[in-house]
């Protein structure tokens, strides 16, 4: 009996995946003591820079370029959070899913053009991160 599984990894320059390094795809037979193949196909991307960074302006019109505030090159993130303060203080987003971001809205209303403070927590490859910074709405 075969056995068939597969894979899609994307790693950052100097770590592996299964003992792989390099950009490509591999195609392994592995064999059981008693006989079994098993075929595994490993499609892998390595990136070179893997630092994680959050844009300085976002400009949220619907255009499809920098619409979204949100961290970018997220490799390798777990516990994450995102919070957004305005210039008063006032929470006005926050969210755990590193793939969502800040649409410049507050309960569905647009928000002022102008400087935002944001706030970011995680853990990259277990060691935990704090960053923070502004972003500049441009409407």
């Amino acid at each position: 009996a075969k056995g068939y599984s597969a894979y899609s990894a994307t790693i950052c320059k100097g770590q592996n995946f299964f003992g792989y390094t390099a950009s490509g795809t591999y195609v392994d037979t592995l064999q059981t003591l008693y006989g079994c193949d098993s075929i595994r196909t490993i499609k892998l991307i390595v990136l070179d820079n893997c630092e994680v960074y959050f844009p300085t302006a976002f400009s949220p019109n619907n255009d499809g370029n920098n619409d979204i505030f949100r961290m970018l090159n997220a490799n390798n993130i777990s516990d994450y959070s995102l919070t957004i303060y305005n210039r008063w203080g006032e929470k006005i987003f926050e969210t755990r899913d590193y793939n969502k971001g800040w649409d410049g809205t507050l309960r569905g209303k647009l928000q002022p053009g102008g400087m935002y403070i944001w706030q970011s927590h995680f853990k990259k490859m277990d060691k935990q991160e704090n960053m923070q910074g502004t972003v500049v709405l441009i409407r």
